[in-house]
């Protein structure tokens, strides 16, 4: 009775963290002058003293060239996996909620978990110069529900397995 109230808080908690984390905008945050700048996944957002606009991270010129495109793909698919993640570390605390597991739905928050983590690296290391100063909250936030699913997908898969061993016994 207890494992499954632990998977429903931390499936709970692990979604949170992850759609918190990919909708935010303050992946980096870093002030030059009077401008402060907040760096998320899809668009950054320039505050200069109360005026504030919001720039899709093409526009934000990274290269000589114009766009670093590797970076602003990574950062859409980084959003894109912590979607996906979030919404089924959501199904998975909501079936454990009512007592029932899932082999299935707890492998497939195992291949999302590793999406997510691995377009959040990408993002990450593929990060231009002047925008890896200063990690924000979001990134951090991001982080832990990558961690919180993948404890969510490996417990909901011993739960799974002990249901089925227990309904042959």
């Amino acid at each position: 009775m207890t494992r499954y109230w632990m998977i429903s808080a931390l499936g709970f908690a692990a979604a949170l963290c992850l759609l918190i984390g990919g909708f935010s905008t303050s992946w980096w945050a870093y002030t030059d002058g009077q401008l402060d700048t907040h760096i998320g996944l899809r668009e950054a957002q320039l505050c200069r003293e109360a005026a504030c606009s919001s720039v899709v991270l093409p526009r934000l010129g990274t290269d000589a060239g114009g766009q670093d495109w590797r970076w602003v793909r990574a950062g859409t698919g980084t959003y894109a996996a912590a979607w996906i993640a979030g919404i089924l570390c959501f199904a998975v605390a909501g079936m454990s909620a009512a007592r029932r597991s899932s082999s299935l739905l707890s492998r497939t928050v195992t291949v999302a978990t590793m999406c997510a983590a691995l377009s959040g690296g990408l993002f990450i290391t593929w990060a231009p110069a002047f925008v890896a100063r200063q990690p924000g909250v979001s990134m951090w936030l991001y982080f832990v529900g990558v961690a919180f699913a993948a404890v969510v997908s490996v417990t909901a898969a011993a739960r799974a397995r002990l249901d089925v061993s227990a309904s042959q016994t």
